[in-house]
């Protein structure tokens, strides 16, 4: 899928400026929550479950046997509909610890990779966690940085309720009179040493 090459390009970039990477010595961490066909693959193999959960229902079963096909069929199409088509690969290759594990084989590295959700300060929580980690000797170059893919409106539904969204469209960061925030997508990684 485009952002799990987006994120072995932001590693790769970051990984040319160093002069010598200690492949079995490199960490990876990347800050992520859940990437966009990761929803969408997940309903889409528990798509049966959601089916069964309609037909054990006493609202189902009171109606007619014809009534009961037509209510199926129906609930199976708009479920269908309303998810975005993927394959089990982007539905794998959605995961950041997956994106992570790329970027490792691509690079040879054999050190520790992880994805790292803490909600919308991952990227600081892994570059948090790289700093501690060359700080205490467990790596002796990391890879960090954050994700973020935004393929389904369910996430601006969901900040727009909550009134999360910047009404203004300008972000101010650590501004007093913010009024919000704005989702975007990208990725990037910075190597430290």
């Amino acid at each position: 899928n485009r952002m799990q090459f987006a994120i072995l390009e932001a590693g790769t970039q970051a990984l040319a400026a160093v002069h010598q990477i200690p492949r079995a010595r490199t960490a990876i961490l990347l800050g992520a929550t859940g990437l966009g066909f990761q929803k969408d693959g997940g309903l889409g193999v528990r798509s049966g479950d959601l089916l069964d959960a309609l037909r054990a229902s006493a609202a189902y079963r009171q109606l007619d046997g014809a009534a009961r096909e037509r209510v199926a069929d129906e609930a199976a199409r708009s479920l269908r509909a309303r998810l975005k088509e993927c394959s089990s690969d982007d539905t794998v290759g959605s995961l950041a610890t997956v994106a992570a594990a790329r970027i490792a084989m691509h690079h040879d590295l054999s050190g520790p990779h992880y994805a790292v959700d803490a909600d919308h300060a991952s990227a600081l929580a892994a570059l948090e966690i790289a700093v501690a980690g060359l700080q205490e000797g467990e790596w002796d170059c990391a890879l960090a940085g954050g994700v973020s893919e935004l393929l389904t409106p369910v996430e601006l539904a969901a900040y727009a309720a909550c009134g999360a969204l910047s009404p203004s469209g300008r972000l101010r960061p650590f501004a007093a009179d913010a009024d919000g925030t704005l989702l975007g997508e990208g990725a990037a990684l910075f190597a430290l040493k």
